[in-house]
């Protein structure tokens, strides 16, 4: 509905990907849905040229695929990664304390992990991001050190995108577009409910010479 240029997708399966790739492909002739793997459920969709896709080392889970798309003649790296739950709720109570150590843990590894991967460019860079994380989380904080929040930059409102079935409204910003300082975030928004426990988040950004 929000008819973006590049679609990021966490939590697919191989038959809904090529679902969702056979639906699309007239508009989006370029991705990655209809190789999906068993167990690597990140996917995208992309109106401009696709040039590589690759999964990348990103324990526990290595839901995360770097891909680089030619936008306008310029090399872009979109990566879509899907980093670890928190769980917290199916958990014992006398289990929990320990649980929110690894998780946290956990995600203070693969914020790590993406860093490295993300300094290792030169180029400009996305991040479509199931990051299992709020903005006040210090994972996200450390997020911010290497890439910019477009909707902490210019979306308006408490930005929720996790709406689990048994609740009346979303209650938490864990979905995000990160990108690199070579692009500017003009609007960003929660999109259109489907079918989803997640609302989409949209960026509408441009790329920009650096000098």
């Amino acid at each position: 509905a929000a008819s973006p240029d590049v679609i990021g997708f966490q939590e697919l399966t191989p038959a809904s990907g090529r679902a969702i790739a056979g639906e699309l492909e007239a508009d989006y002739p370029f991705g990655t849905l209809q190789n999906l793997e068993e167990g690597r459920s990140a996917g995208l969709l992309s109106r401009f040229p696709l040039e590589t896709a690759e999964w990348f080392s990103l324990p526990p889970r290595d839901i995360s695929l770097h891909t680089t798309i030619l936008m306008d003649g310029r090399r872009v790296h979109v990566f879509v990664v899907h980093l670890s739950p928190n769980n917290f709720f199916t958990a014992q109570a006398s289990e929990l304390v320990s649980l929110v150590k690894e998780r946290y843990g956990r995600r203070a590894a693969e914020v790590n992990r993406l860093e490295a991967e993300v300094d290792a460019l030169q180029e400009p860079v996305l991040l479509l991001c199931d990051c299992n994380m709020t903005d006040t989380s210090e994972a996200y904080a450390h997020l911010r050190r290497f890439l910019r929040d477009s909707f902490r930059e210019v979306g308006w409102g408490m930005g929720h995108t996790l709406h689990p079935p048994q609740l009346p409204i979303p209650v938490q910003r864990i979905d995000y577009v990160w990108h690199s300082a070579e692009f500017i975030a003009l609007d960003a928004f929660v999109g259109q409910e489907g079918s989803s426990d997640h609302l989409p988040m949209v960026a509408k950004l441009i790329l920009i010479e650096m000098p």
